[in-house]
């Protein structure tokens, strides 16, 4: 049976730490019982996505004004800096970390490339790696894991990098719910660090308790987060901006369904469209909203 996200607003149901009449989300444990259990249609627009993208998950940011968040994601990033700076690095040219942090915003939801860091800031790679690390030490990003369990000898095993939040990313690369709309937007990767960040989160207060990982490899197959349970039971999610999937979005998602069989419990994309559609066994086009639904 398919269930209804119902009533999903930005202002009474969105991000709010998913929980409802205080009962947590329970999309974790919903996938791993399979796409009728994680299915679900909702009311959330596209532009309703977009906007909360920018907004984030910090508790702080969601009950301010557009104009009053941006001045409170600047002290934010201001302190993380300064921590870095004056506690734990002893950086000496102290404009660098500021650079790099933007430059992390700016690759949320890539994997992680020092050396291209490094040569964008005019640093050595081992410098970058050491700031990158420091930045990681204060919460600021975070690097998920690449899976190569047994799949592939040709897997990329660089991890992937999310600032810790979409709002905080948004604010430092000075996006806001006008320019996101814009064709040359971050969209893509605002919504990926958005909605992988919540998925961490909801990680946390699952019985499920899964490994949450990325994969790619040579040949370009790529899972933007790869879940694994009790017993290797996996699930597959894949994210995407648009409000409209195809067959094309399932690439990855379907290796692991002929490669592991049973094994893959659901391969989900989720999207910023309203209704669950299937792309055969095991695979199926959900809307984000899924993420709060309890």
């Amino acid at each position: 049976k398919t269930s209804v996200c119902v009533g999903c607003t930005v202002k009474d149901a969105m991000f709010r730490d998913y929980h409802r009449d205080g009962v947590p989300s329970a999309f974790i444990d919903r996938a791993f019982a399979g796409l009728d259990a994680a299915s679900c249609r909702s009311d959330v627009t596209k532009d309703d996505y977009l906007d909360q993208d920018c907004v984030g998950g910090f508790p702080e940011p969601l009950g301010r004004t557009a104009p009053r968040r941006r001045p409170w994601f600047d002290s934010y990033a201001g302190a993380v800096i300064e921590r870095v700076v004056n506690e734990i690095a002893h950086v000496r040219r102290a404009g660098e970390i500021p650079q790099l942090f933007r430059l992390c915003a700016a690759r949320s939801g890539q994997e992680v490339n020092v050396a291209a860091m490094g040569n964008e800031l005019g640093i050595p790679a081992r410098t970058a790696s050491a700031y990158l690390a420091h930045l990681v030490t204060v919460f600021a990003v975070q690097l998920i894991p690449a899976w190569a369990t047994n799949v592939s000898a040709k897997v990329i095993r660089k991890p992937k990098l999310l600032v810790v939040d979409s709002g905080l990313a948004a604010s430092v690369l000075r996006q806001d719910a006008s320019t996101m709309r814009h064709p040359d937007a971050p969209t893509r990767q605002l919504v990926e660090t958005f909605a992988l960040m919540e998925i961490r989160k909801l990680i946390g207060s699952s019985p499920t308790a899964p490994s949450m990982y990325h994969y790619r490899d040579r040949k370009g197959l790529e899972v933007d987060c790869v879940l694994e349970g009790p017993g290797g039971l996996l699930v597959g999610i894949e994210m995407k901006a648009g409000s409209s999937v195809g067959s094309s979005d399932f690439k990855g998602l379907r290796f692991l369904a002929d490669r592991f069989g049973e094994r893959l419990a659901a391969g989900i994309v989720l999207y910023t469209g309203r209704d669950t559609v299937r792309f055969g066994p095991r695979l199926a086009a959900v809307p984000m909203s899924a993420l709060w639904q309890p």
